[in-house]
């Protein structure tokens, strides 16, 4: 029944007199690496990667002067470096304010005759860097925040006198803000400075420094992070054993501020302060960091400098 349609759609072929012609195997593409998976040429780019950044680390040793600070009391020297304390003043002169009216507190005080001379810098002059005091340590995150610490520069103190006490003469402060809202880890650090000792070395800059770490990020996740880890270390290793520098390279904890293009023109460490035991900490185990460019740096003008931390 109904042949004649099935005729119509199945019709019988015709037979076949000669051979068939045997079909080609089709030919498959070659499968696409999972995003994933680390190529060899992935792996020879992140080598050749880690040994530029290895060679870029080797080839600029920057000189530096390194601070060491193993809390001992700064001598009573009215030009003399230290960390916190009372800072030397012109006469007659006030200690500079935040944006509330507040007066910040001397973060270190350092007198260039004092230290080792290093190329490009002062020979003589006295640099004081003052912070807001607050739970950020004055750091602004918002371009149109004022600044919370300041810079001043006098290559010729004379006529200075010691500043009072910020909070006045008394030797134990009250707990809790704004008292506790510095780096310093001693109770009297508003009327007795720490005492800084200088010697010389040659940095490297950090595995973090913006221009070492765009070479590794490139190519991190195919780069062996044995040899990467070793490097860091090199870096980190040749910081020690001081506690901070001027000149040379800063540590970042997280990452370097000049990684935003805004910041770019800060191209020279001006100072970097760590953690020193007993004596100074930033957060949790920070960095901090000012920056200036070289040509203010050559003309002695401190009046536009980067100042960053972070901490883990």
């Amino acid at each position: 029944m109904f042949s004649w349609i099935k005729q119509i759609l199945f019709p019988a072929k015709p037979h076949q007199t000669s051979a068939p012609v045997p079909m080609s195997a089709p030919v498959s593409a070659p499968k696409p690496a999972p995003k994933n998976e680390i190529t060899p040429e992935m792996r020879r780019a992140a080598d050749a990667a880690l040994k530029q950044a290895s060679g870029d680390m080797h080839a600029t040793l920057l000189p530096a002067v390194i601070f060491t600070m193993d809390g001992t009391d700064a001598p009573d020297v009215l030009l003399g470096s230290r960390l916190g304390g009372r800072p030397a003043l012109p006469q007659n002169d006030t200690l500079p304010m935040d944006a509330s009216g507040k007066p910040m507190a001397l973060l270190i005080q350092l007198n260039f005759a004092e230290m080792p001379h290093l190329s490009g810098y002062p020979e003589v002059g006295l640099l004081q860097v003052f912070i807001q005091m607050n739970d950020l340590f004055g750091q602004a995150f918002e371009p149109d925040e004022a600044p919370g610490f300041a810079l001043r520069y006098d290559p010729d103190p004379q006529g200075f006198v010691l500043a009072p006490p910020v909070f006045g003469p008394s030797d134990t402060l009250p707990p809790g803000p704004p008292f506790d809202m510095v780096p310093f880890d001693w109770a009297d650090w508003h009327t007795t400075g720490k005492q800084i000792t200088f010697s010389t070395n040659d940095l490297p800059p950090s595995m973090t420094d913006y221009r070492i770490a765009k070479i590794i990020d490139a190519h991190w996740r195919a780069l062996d992070h044995t040899k990467t880890d070793a490097l860091n270390d090199w870096a980190f290793d040749a910081h020690a054993p001081g506690h901070g520098n001027l000149g040379g390279y800063a540590r970042y904890t997280q990452e370097d501020p000049r990684n935003d293009p805004n910041n770019a023109k800060y191209d020279t460490c001006l100072l970097s302060l760590g953690l020193a035991d007993n004596v100074i900490m930033w957060g949790d185990c920070g960095e901090m960091s000012l920056h200036i460019s070289a040509k203010d740096l050559a003309a002695r003008r401190f009046d536009d400098v980067l100042y960053y931390w972070d901490c883990c």
